[in-house]
Order: structure tokens, then C-alpha cells, then sequence
């Protein structure tokens, strides 16, 4: 009796679970200060993690190798913008799929402003 009991209960709640898991339950991302020294839009996109991958050529003082970066974007946002000095960057791929970047004109003290597409990629976790 104890057993059908149990699996008449569960059967029960579990529409009511399921509607519960559907629900986005995402935190808002809490806004920043503006920092005058980059040009990054924070309360658009911001990076949460930074994972490099890199392979050091010390005759020809160069490193080179794979930056994956990990952001939170809002639903609306179309772009990430990064601060980037003296990089040369192949290729910016996310979810698959390869996403159009451009490179502004440096300013000597922020460097210069890399804006990255996300192309309707998802918007939390987001992996570049």
C-alpha cells in the first residue's frame, strides 16, 4: 500500500515539477560601474571566465595559442566588446559556428575595442 502510495504521489506532482524546471531561472546580471580605461559594455555582455591555452616561442619572443572565454550576455544583446592590445587574432568561434569580430583603432591607453558578434548564440555561459 506504502509503495502505490508513493508512485500515485509522484505521478501527481511531477506535472507540477516539470512546470518548475521550464521556468528561466537565470540571475539577472547585476549592473557595474563604468570603467573609463575600457571599452567594454558590461551591463550588455561581460566575460565570467578566461581559459588560455598557450605555447611559448622564446627565440621569436611570441606566444601563441587559444583564449576560451566564457560570457553572460543579456537576451537583446548582439555583441561582446573586448579590450585588445597587439593580438593577432585567426579566427572567434562560439557554439560551433564561427562569428564575425572586427578590431577597432588603438588609443595607446585602452588599446583597441574587439567587437565579437554572437549571432543569436545562446546568451548565459556563453563559450568563445
Amino acid at each position: 500500500m506504502i509503495e502505490r502510495r508513493t508512485l500515485l504521489a509522484a505521478t501527481l506532482a511531477a506535472p507540477a515539477l516539470s512546470a518548475c524546471a521550464t521556468t528561466d531561472m537565470r540571475p539577472a546580471m547585476p549592473a557595474l560601474p563604468h570603467d573609463p580605461h575600457s571599452y567594454a559594455k558590461p551591463d550588455e555582455a561581460r566575460v565570467l571566465n578566461v581559459s588560455l591555452d598557450l605555447k611559448a616561442d622564446f627565440e621569436r619572443k611570441i606566444l601563441a595559442g587559444t583564449c576560451t572565454l566564457t560570457i553572460a550576455a543579456k537576451d537583446d544583446a548582439r555583441e561582446i566588446v573586448l579590450d585588445v592590445r597587439d593580438l593577432n587574432i585567426g579566427i572567434v568561434s562560439g557554439n560551433g559556428q564561427t562569428l564575425p569580430f572586427t578590431i577597432g583603432a588603438n588609443d595607446g591607453e585602452r588599446g583597441a575595442p574587439m567587437t565579437v558578434q554572437l549571432n543569436g548564440a545562446p546568451r548565459n555561459h556563453h563559450r568563445l
